[in-house]
């Protein structure tokens, strides 16, 4: 069971009011991230608010420590209430969106309303059964669950374990182990891709922002790749964001549109999702 920062600061507001003379003090929220519609009951008590699915009691005093980070999630075990942030090289925290979401050091991976915004990727795509499909940076799963659910047969590459290791956590990223259509890879997209003999209708290219420790998933050597493994009339999906375009007057989405006409694509720009579509419209010579 989960809980967000901001369902413990209701309850922090709640508590303020109860009756210490009334045994029914509860407030009823859901902690399963809505992936079903139960409603869970809570009890505020003197001392703490007590959790009795699992037989745990917190401390206000703690409960006001977790209710300043609104957004962050909580997991609810019978020994503690943890807040989901993680350091192994990174710092990484699941945050309380629906489905919920990964931040990487201070980088968040979608943006608050992640459902939509997966769900126009895929039906700008016009994904459909029997497509093939490679999505290459997976994170938490999201996107090739959803062009599966569409029929399609995917292969999603991830390159971080550890974020795989938190996908287990999340009920929403269930289908990238159980799902038949889903191959999962872990390793480095541009060494994979060397070894990848098939041939894709989509490739969905979802990268973390430009940095220097990302620079590869936005090489022409990447690109190029791309091109060749793409099917004639194959499309490739590419989020770029508008990240130096404010501070730095640098227009990344132009910048790259022309690196893909070069390369041989048709490109157009999806100012709405920060993103180029780029079509393959003959074989790669």
């Amino acid at each position: 069971m989960f809980i967000s920062g901001k369902q413990l600061k209701e309850i922090l507001k709640k508590s303020n009011k109860i009756d210490n003379n009334n045994n029914d003090n509860f407030i009823l929220f859901n902690l399963d991230l809505n992936t079903t519609h139960k409603q869970y009951r809570i009890y505020l008590e003197k001392d703490g608010i007590y959790f009795p699915q699992v037989n745990l009691k917190i401390s206000y005093d703690l409960i006001k420590k977790y209710s300043k980070k609104e957004e962050l999630l909580y997991l609810i075990t019978s020994e503690e209430l943890k807040p989901l942030v993680f350091f192994e090289n990174k710092s990484y925290r699941i945050l309380s969106t629906v489905p919920p979401s990964l931040e990487i050091d201070g980088i968040r991976m979608h943006t608050t309303n992640v459902d939509k915004e997966i769900n126009q990727k895929i039906e700008l795509l016009k994904i459909k059964r029997g497509y093939k499909v490679l999505d290459t940076c997976c994170g938490f799963g999201y996107t090739a669950i959803a062009a599966a659910k569409k029929g399609a047969k995917v292969i999603t590459i991830e390159i971080d374990p550890f974020i795989i290791k938190l996908a287990k956590l999340n009920p929403y990223s269930k289908e990238l182990f159980t799902n038949k259509n889903i191959t999962l890879i872990i390793g480095d997209t541009s060494k994979i891709l060397k070894n990848i003999e098939d041939f894709f209708d989509v490739i969905i290219h979802d990268p973390p922002r430009l940095s220097p420790k990302t620079g590869n998933l936005y090489s022409n050597e990447l690109y190029i790749t791309f091109y060749k493994l793409l099917k004639p009339k194959g499309i490739l999906f590419h989020y770029v964001g508008n990240v130096g375009k404010k501070y730095r007057n640098k227009d990344l989405l132009h910048t790259i549109s022309k690196r893909l006409t070069d390369i041989g694509f048709k490109v157009k720009k999806d100012n709405n999702l920060q993103s180029i579509l780029a079509y393959k419209s003959y074989f790669w010579f």
